[in-house]
């Protein structure tokens, strides 16, 4: 939530993409790498991954158990574009 990235950019997402609180996504849609900061809350919680990926278990059926046990009002089928746009918004508003 707090990169703004995909189910599958996350899903990806290796420790070694992590370098001084930012983050980079290098398989993403447009195929143009993208750098997001983040903050060093987040950075702190992933730092004991040294290595590899942030998420080995991921897949979309327990993600989509997650977004509901989460926040159930989310649009059904929506619930990671929802994220992104919000995401999106809120990051041009701080002067992405």
């Amino acid at each position: 939530l707090s990169t703004g990235a995909s189910w599958g950019e996350a899903a990806r997402l290796k420790a070694e993409n992590i370098i001084h609180n930012r983050v980079t996504f290098v398989k993403t849609k447009t195929n143009k790498p993208r750098t997001v900061p983040i903050s060093e809350a987040v950075a702190k919680m992933i730092a004991d991954n040294k290595r590899g990926f942030l998420f080995p278990d991921a897949g979309y059926p327990r993600f989509r158990r997650t977004m509901k046990a989460i926040k159930p009002d989310l649009p059904t089928g929506q619930a990671t574009h929802a994220l992104r746009h919000s995401f999106a918004t809120h990051f041009m508003i701080n002067g992405g």
